[in-house]
């Protein structure tokens, strides 16, 4: 189950299954993963609408030294763990965060979960402006590009199968009609079709 956010209150709810079993009672939560779906909420139609809920500096490396990448939740936005009854620990990885910042409200803490914070000492590039990096917007298209529309096709598979319904050739034999890819060698629409309409039996958009 993926994470959620709540556009009027900016709270994140992040759920048990979301998260990396590791031991019994313990899971870990991957903090740059966490960003990236952030960013694809921020890309949505709700979450453009909403100020943008991070300051992300992605890892780097000095003189041989690679840092860690920093990631800041930041206008008014905090986040929560599912309460399953049941006491368990988060291990909160992949980034120095301020996830662990109860004080500042970013936490929204309750008695049947514990934090492990694993932030390290370091240099750290400091940005201003909103948050967004270069990275965040590949993080964006990529997501979107692989996101399921419906029929379990990707937007990128169902942008060929646009396409070629708009401007594929059609091979005609009887009533099977198969409309092809833009080099004519991949059947991407297969159906049978007569004077009184058409039925899809097969699409390929990989």
């Amino acid at each position: 189950m993926p994470i959620s956010v709540n556009p009027i209150t900016h709270v994140i709810s992040v759920p048990q299954s979301y998260l990396s079993p590791v031991s019994t009672g313990l899971y870990a939560l991957d903090t740059n993963q966490f960003r990236v779906d952030l960013a694809l909420w921020s890309a949505t139609e709700e979450g453009r609408a909403e100020p943008f809920p991070y300051d992300h500096n992605t890892e780097y490396t000095v003189a041989g030294e690679t840092y860690a990448r920093k990631i800041e939740l930041i206008n008014g936005y905090s986040w929560q763990l599912e309460d399953t009854g049941s006491f368990y620990s988060v291990k909160l990885i992949g980034s120095n965060n301020n996830l662990f910042d109860v004080q500042n409200g970013v936490f929204i803490p309750h008695g049947n979960v514990g934090l492990i914070p694993s932030n390290s000492a370091g240099l750290q590039i400091v940005t201003t402006g909103s948050g967004v990096t270069a990275q965040d917007k590949v993080d964006i298209i990529n997501g979107v590009f692989s996101r399921i529309i419906e029929n379990g096709e990707t937007f990128e598979e169902a942008l060929r199968l646009i396409r070629a319904e708009a401007a594929g050739s059609i091979e005609v034999a009887g009533t099977t009609h198969n409309i092809k890819s833009a080099d004519g060698l991949t059947d991407r629409i297969t159906a049978t079709a007569d004077q009184t309409g058409r039925t899809v039996t097969a699409t390929n958009g990989a």
